[in-house]
């Protein structure tokens, strides 16, 4: 199957970074450095089983002669009770790495501003944690740009596809010598040989990397004066200003969270910006996204209550505003007149969010999100649905025929739901 990429990222550097936007400065490595790097940065920056294209027991003599009589410059490495099997060649090959992000990380669903449901993914922790895992988010903002992780983002990878082959090509590479793939993730501790041409194992990595969704750029040439030349640079090359289709960001210490939307990839910034509050509607606004848990820094419920007083607190303080921080409900001090938010995108968020505890079987959980968005928006026949669907999973019949029929009775004319309380009934009985 092919994976559609919409966006190419790079952990790296702040002053690397600004040379990548500035020049298009970038680096094409070989295998073999990132094999010392796994003794000198810990796996993660480097890995000891690049490279390898098949795998045995070391007791299996049989499978050991046959890879040796087919193979000339072979290397082969011992791990434990395990033989693995590297042409020598493949470790030389320059080669550039990026993070891809793909169709098939999509594998959830969340709500969109505009309240529709849109596939939504994660790049974990993990994989940031395997490039700068010894940096504090403490010492983050006093470090040094040498030393100061942040993140590329390549929002147009056809653009950095198309102006790499450009820059070989000029050189007088032919096209068919840069091979560029996703890389391919097994286990390499069991029995396996990848049969394809050379240096196809340089598109296959350990399971353990999966986290790193890796695309690569192999230069697969016998042109000297291209070799020579890429060697004179270590390596590196200048694509050209790539401020147009890059942008740089602080580094992550936490999950990124990404929303396929119509036409763009949107995700969740490193960490909160602080943007002046001049009007009592942004006030209000703040209390909503945290009652629609959107505010990154309130990690559970206590902190979102406290999070929610706090700003009452302000805008009864430069305002005058009195604040029922419970219903959340403010009255204007000079007109005694009330504001209720529109509580649609609370509802609609907190809807999301049972949705995914329910398809993670967190059954209690979902339940207790469905019964704030129905709080909000009691009127909402899909949220009393839903919590239905999860009482029946707890195989609470009672609580689920009550829940069934306020949605059959709140949409009449929905279909789906009037079969569902009838099969439900039939099933179940009133």
């Amino acid at each position: 199957m092919v994976r559609k990429t919409y966006i190419m990222l790079r952990c790296t550097t702040l002053k690397y970074a600004k040379s990548f936007l500035e020049s298009g400065n970038l680096r094409f490595g070989k295998p073999n450095e990132w094999i010392k790097a796994a003794s000198t940065n810990g796996i993660g920056r480097g890995d000891y089983l690049e490279g390898t294209f098949a795998s045995c027991d070391k007791t299996n003599t049989e499978f050991i002669n046959v890879i040796r009589s087919q193979n000339n410059n072979l290397i082969c490495h011992t791990i434990s009770n395990r033989c693995y099997f590297k042409r020598e060649q493949a470790l030389d090959l320059r080669t550039f790495c990026v993070f891809g992000i793909n169709d098939d990380m999509f594998t959830t669903y969340g709500w969109s501003p505009q309240h529709e449901k849109r596939p939504c993914g994660t790049i974990s922790l993990d994989y940031f944690s395997d490039f700068f895992g010894d940096v504090s988010e403490d010492e983050y903002d006093e470090l040094s740009e040498d030393k100061k992780p942040v993140v590329i983002m390549i929002k147009k990878p056809e653009i950095l596809v198309k102006r790499i082959i450009t820059y070989f090509t000029n050189l007088g590479l032919d096209p068919k010598e840069l091979i560029v793939s996703p890389v391919n993730y097994i286990d390499m501790n069991s029995d396996f040989i990848i049969k394809y041409n050379y240096p196809t194992e340089l598109f296959f990595k350990s399971d353990r990397f999966r986290n790193q969704s890796e695309i690569r750029f192999v230069l697969n040439t016998q042109n000297n004066s291209i070799l020579e030349h890429i060697e004179e640079s270590n390596g590196i090359i200048n694509i050209g200003n790539m401020s147009d289709i890059s942008d740089i960001y602080d580094y992550y210490f936490h999950d990124m969270q990404m929303m396929l939307l119509d036409t763009e990839l949107v995700f969740a910034l490193p960490k909160a910006i602080n943007i002046p509050i001049d009007n009592v509607e942004q006030y209000i606004s703040y209390i909503v996204y945290a009652l629609a848990d959107e505010v990154p820094q309130c990690k559970n419920f206590e902190e979102t209550q406290k999070f929610i007083k706090d700003i009452c607190n302000l805008l009864e303080e430069k305002y005058g505003y009195k604040c029922d921080s419970e219903k959340c409900i403010f009255r204007d001090p000079s007109t005694g007149n009330t504001i209720t938010p529109n509580w649609n995108r609370v509802s609609e968020a907190l809807s999301s969010h049972g949705y995914n505890r329910y398809v993670n079987n967190d059954y209690l959980k979902a339940i207790d999100l469905y019964s704030r968005a129905i709080l909000y928006s009691p009127d909402n026949a899909k949220y009393w649905f839903n919590r239905a669907c999860c009482y029946i999973k707890l195989q609470n019949y009672k609580a689920a025929l009550v829940d069934m029929e306020k949605a059959a009775e709140l949409s009449p004319d929905d279909e789906e739901i009037q079969m569902h309380l009838k099969r439900f009934i039939e099933e179940y009985g009133a």
